[in-house]
């Protein structure tokens, strides 16, 4: 870690939680009655937009597969079904190697923040179920994006964004960071990941205890 960091902002799915396959099954499951195709591309877009809101993708798989516009009111149902389906298991899922124990290890040296693209109070409730709220200073979802939230926390603690660094698995959480100024660390296998060959990548928190 770089020594001039003192604030991370940690991103959620597939970071600390083993929750990403949780939600790709959980889309599987909400458009299976439309068929196999409209799964294969629904679960083809997920996995390789992660960082997105479930919002957005509603939006595009139901206006692109299905050319059917959805309403307001009709996204917040397929939020509240998504929800139902998934809160439960993510609570129950493993920690990604090492991220539990790093986060345990380091918060008194570091001030750690959450943002991910999950709704606000979905969040809170699964952070604070799974016993991670302490570590948090703030924990913020969407509905605004990613770029939004580490900028309302850039300016709300007023920090340094020299000191800060953003730890993520997606481009999106890379596109994010980049736009706001602050440095991005990668986590996951380099030759599997989306991020620039520039950025710098850990293969696990493992080699960080």
């Amino acid at each position: 870690m770089d020594k001039n960091i003192t604030v991370i902002i940690f991103d959620f799915d597939g970071v600390i939680s083993q929750s990403v396959n949780i939600k790709t099954e959980a889309f599987e499951k909400i458009y299976k009655p439309y068929g196999v195709e409209v799964v294969k591309k629904v679960k083809a877009h997920h996995l390789a937009n992660g960082g997105m809101s479930r919002f957005e993708k509603f939006k595009i798989y139901h206006g692109d597969y299905l050319k059917i516009k959805l309403k307001d009111k009709q996204i917040i149902e397929l939020s509240k079904e998504f929800s139902k389906n998934v809160v439960k298991k993510i609570v129950k899922a493993p920690y990604v190697p090492g991220a539990y124990e790093f986060i345990r290890k380091y918060f008194k040296k570091y001030t750690y923040f959450l943002i991910t693209a999950t709704p606000q109070n979905e969040i809170e409730n699964i952070v604070k179920l799974k016993g991670l709220d302490k570590y948090f200073v703030r924990v913020l979802g969407s509905p605004l994006e990613k770029h939004e939230n580490i900028n309302r926390i850039l300016n709300q603690y007023k920090l340094d964004k020299s000191e800060v660094c953003y730890i993520g698995d997606s481009l999106n959480d890379y596109t994010a960071s980049k736009r706001c100024g602050i440095k991005f660390i990668g986590l996951g296998l380099k030759k599997m990941n989306p991020f620039p060959h520039k950025v710098t990548i850990i293969k696990s928190f493992e080699i960080l205890l």
